[in-house]
């Protein structure tokens, strides 16, 4: 029920296409060995006991520090073993959707088969009081009212940027990336994690598709901005 963009009941699921599984699998079979998942989590663990090591000592030398050492190590380890469960919302949200969306698309199936609509993913572009009246065998030409949502979902995947904060006026804020900040050899964006990196610019918009591993990269052909350095080939 996972897939790219899941948050969004219209995207796809691996279920439905598994190339990005495939994908992955195929760069972890490329790695080497001292950067195999295994490896790398073990290195981390160390770090992580390492900084505990240093926080437990800091307290120590505290008033009542053997009290706060304790509270320290016993914080951690809290930290390490459930910080996972962090994703278990996310991911039960996700389950529904998925098991809604497996449905939505087995029923889209039958209204395609009658004529009704062109394709069973039609339906993830009608609203729920749209589906029901589609339910109902209301008339209504709801291949054009799909085909006009679809021109227009289709036009706003060609947002280069999208706005960090849609108010209720209208408004919307970009603030910190993109148009205002960009130049000829300059992107700006959210970083996902923390730290400075500085090497060849791999430029991808759309990861369906797209195969990352050490040192090359390949995909379906995409647009590189003049000015990037960038070491981008087409697939062979």
């Amino acid at each position: 029920m996972r897939g790219v963009g899941e948050i969004d009941f219209g995207q796809p699921r691996w279920r439905e296409d598994p190339t990005p599984i495939m994908h992955t699998l195929q760069s972890y079979l490329d790695i080497d060995d001292a950067s195999a998942p295994d490896v790398l989590f073990a290195k981390n663990e160390r770090s992580a006991q390492a900084a505990i090591e240093k926080l437990a000592a800091k307290a120590l030398t505290q008033r009542r520090g053997r009290l706060k050492e304790n509270l320290v190590r016993g914080a951690a380890r809290r930290v390490r073993l459930l910080m996972g469960a962090r994703e278990s919302p996310k991911f039960f949200i996700v389950r529904t959707m998925g098991i809604a969306r497996k449905a939505l698309l087995e029923a889209g199936a039958e209204f395609a088969e009658a004529g009704t609509i062109e394709r069973a993913d039609d339906l993830s572009f009608l609203k729920l009081d749209e589906l029901e009246s589609l339910a109902r065998n209301e008339s209504r030409d709801w291949k054009a009212l799909i085909v006009e949502r679809r021109v227009t979902y289709e036009h706003e995947l060609k947002r280069r940027q999208v706005p960090r904060i849609l108010v209720s006026d209208g408004r919307a804020f970009y603030e910190g990336l993109g148009s205002e900040t960009d130049t000829g050899n300059l992107i700006t964006g959210s970083p996902v994690s923390p730290g400075v990196a500085e090497g060849i610019v791999h430029v991808i918009f759309d990861p369906r598709g797209a195969h990352l591993a050490r040192g090359r990269f390949s995909s379906a052909p995409a647009r590189i901005r003049p000015g990037l350095r960038s070491s981008w080939r087409p697939a062979d």
